[in-house]
């Protein structure tokens, strides 16, 4: 079931393992399963795991965030529920928040190499966006 719903959603990993096995399991049973064994093994997972050494660390330290909003499920809405100002809606969804972080050594490059890559992605017909992202 982990593996199924790393990949896919709970709905359509329930599907998939519905075909395998012919197990039957309904998509909010398997979400349940899921998530009541993925939150016991993160507090393991970090307390075993090494910290990486000084050598192996980059230079330059990354740092991204990104942020989703999801639907909060109505039983804990109504807890957190407050006096709705004079045209504010109820609140139907939160901002879940991931982050990221790493090192990573920087690619000695200069300006006018990526500028050249650039240029050559265009003579091949790839658009200038999809270049940037490709060469810089």
């Amino acid at each position: 079931m982990d593996l199924l719903s790393i990949r896919d959603s709970s709905g359509e990993a329930s599907v998939a393992l519905d075909r395998i096995l012919k197990s039957g399991i309904s998509p909010s049973r398997f979400e349940e399963v899921v998530n009541r064994g993925s939150a016991n093994s993160y507090d393991e997972f970090y307390k075993n795991k090494e910290l990486p050494t000084p050598d192996s660390e980059g230079e330059l330290q990354v740092i991204g965030f990104d942020g989703k909003g999801v639907p909060v499920i109505k039983s804990e809405a109504a807890k957190i529920q407050s006096r709705s100002g004079k045209g504010e809606k109820r609140q139907k969804t939160k901002e879940a928040i991931v982050g990221i972080s790493y090192t990573v050594d920087p690619k000695g490059r200069r300006s006018e190499e990526a500028r050249e890559k650039k240029e050559a992605a265009k003579e091949q017909g790839v658009k200038s966006r999809h270049a940037q992202q490709i060469f810089i």
